[in-house]
């Protein structure tokens, strides 16, 4: 499976691992640490099966013309199917049109209207905590609450993660390819 990732700028990157850190000091959750070299990010897409080589020139040849733009979170979020605790980015014409203006571009790669990714049933987050168990969700919030104020930096790169799940948790994921954005 692969992912396509929207990368933060080192500050708001080495904020949001402290808070990992924080997290799994203080007994809450090890997210950061389950999956080797784990980045932060929002996802856009996620593929099944995809052309490495074709993808990788097309990511290349498709964000050389974007620019940066800011992201701010400033909320929190539980997605409660699955324990799933995320910072919440304030969703912005911006943010908006960037995901819109990715999938048209990348349309042929598109599996289905069914991906919860896609326009319309995308949910931007930035995942803090996952299957932690509902017990644990009061504590992680109120660390949370009192440790995440509102972020604020730039969406700077653009990823290509490889992933390997194993009895429904990532196991691997491995950035096979990035693409920086204009400044």
């Amino acid at each position: 499976m692969y992912a396509i990732l929207a990368n933060f700028d080192d500050t708001l990157d080495k904020r949001i691992r402290e808070l990992w850190s924080g997290l799994e000091i203080a007994g809450l959750t090890d997210y950061a640490s389950q999956v080797a070299d784990r980045e932060p990010h929002v996802t856009l897409a996620s593929y099944e099966n995809v052309h490495v080589e074709n993808f990788k020139r097309d990511m290349d040849s498709y964000f050389a013309t974007q620019q940066a733009f800011p992201i701010t979170f400033q909320s929190l979020g539980i997605f409660a199917k699955t324990d799933i605790i995320y910072l919440a980015p304030t969703v912005t014409s911006s943010l908006l049109q960037f995901h819109q203006s990715y999938y048209d571009a990348f349309s042929t790669y598109n599996e289905g209207p069914n991906s919860l990714y896609v326009p319309g049933k995308w949910i931007p987050h930035c995942t803090m905590a996952n299957h932690v168990g509902k017990d644990r969700i009061p504590d992680i919030l109120s660390y949370l609450v009192h440790q995440a104020e509102s972020l604020q930096g730039m969406i700077t790169s653009i990823s290509l993660l490889e992933t390997e799940f194993s009895d429904g948790k990532c196991i691997r994921a491995t950035v096979i390819h990035r693409t920086n954005l204009t400044c």
